[in-house]
């Protein structure tokens, strides 16, 4: 597993050792592309516990993720500092309930960046020791087993959501929830170096067209690594791909509006603001910058997945096509 992960283990080590030299590297850390790298180490990690060993893969996976949530809770201070904030008469609220947000993680990721290692380079020779152990074969069965886990991993979301624990009509559990799901599917893409590869589709199904936009088609997201000389590749229709790639961006987009509608009624309740034309006044603003009206969201977005899900099956018809690729 060791040359999936190397490329990213890189990455990583030299933004750590770019930020180490800066007057707050934790921050500048924050402020450097980690994040992404950490998503890839992340999907490796979800990989490694799929196929290989869960006792092993599973604490590697747990580092990972802790400096990546962190930054996670940083990225959404600044963004709702940066919409809320700038409605005039919340600014001073937004401040003080972001700012302080932002101050309290990044005091925490500067811990672990120097508690945990990170910043000395053990972290990452203690990921290096544990990954190096696991070898696999680059053959017809690594694929297979590939395959399989990706497959799996694909019809288990369909199956949470048909069964009504992804319910879209609630935002952390459900809406965000199944974003995260579908998303890994493409960051697995991503990191695989080439073992799973798009096959081009001469005729589009008229009922997929709506999925396979110009910014869908030509985002760099779904420019996949090639595939090397020799390898055994996974391959799955390229429509099916974009109509994943299409709901993660809805699904995106409608998850923000919702936060950011959630936030400011928190920061409402916790004001001082009490006049009803003012709190009037913000929410009007407010619904101005929404996709549509908040209650009406979940409803889109359900129809949205219930077309991508029982019209279209395209989670069925990637596991299928995954399926399909192996020996």
């Amino acid at each position: 597993m060791l040359r999936f992960f190397e490329p990213w283990l890189q990455a990583l080590d030299e933004v750590l050792r770019k930020c180490k030299r800066r007057p707050d590297p934790a921050e500048a850390f924050y402020k450097s592309d980690a994040r992404s790298i950490l998503f890839r180490l992340e999907a490796l990690s979800r990989i490694g516990r799929g196929m290989l060993d869960k006792k092993a893969f599973d604490p590697l996976y747990d580092r990972f993720k802790q400096l990546e949530d962190i930054l996670g809770a940083m990225d959404h201070a600044e963004a709702m500092l940066e919409q809320i904030g700038g409605i005039k008469g919340l600014a001073k609220f937004a401040a003080a309930r972001y700012g302080k947000t932002y101050k309290q993680e990044l005091k925490q990721l500067a811990l672990i960046l120097e508690q945990d290692g990170w910043w000395s380079g053990e972290a990452l020779r203690q990921v290096r020791d544990l990954v190096a152990v696991h070898v696999v074969e680059e053959d017809g069965k690594f694929r297979n087993r590939l395959g399989e886990f990706l497959a799996r991993e694909l019809e288990k979301t369909e199956e949470q959501y048909r069964d009504g624990e992804l319910n879209p009509h609630q935002l952390e559990g459900g809406l965000h929830e199944l974003r995260r799901k579908l998303r890994w599917f493409s960051i697995y893409a991503a990191v695989l170096q080439g073992r799973l590869r798009l096959a081009k589709v001469p005729v589009v199904d008229e009922r997929l067209k709506k999925y396979c936009t110009k910014e869908i088609v030509g985002s760099p997201f779904n420019k996949l690594p090639s595939t090397p000389k020799g390898v055994m590749a996974l391959t799955v229709q390229s429509t099916y791909f974009y109509a994943l790639s299409w709901l993660i961006r809805e699904l995106g987009n409608w998850k923000d509006a919702l936060q950011l509608n959630e936030e400011l009624e928190s920061l409402l309740r916790e004001s001082t603001i009490t006049d009803p034309a003012v709190l009037s006044d913000f929410r009007a603003r407010l619904r101005a910058t929404l996709p549509a009206e908040s209650a009406a969201i979940p409803v889109m977005a359900e129809d949205a997945i219930d077309d991508f899900v029982y019209r279209d099956r395209i989670l069925i018809r990637l596991a299928r096509d995954l399926r399909r690729s192996e020996e």
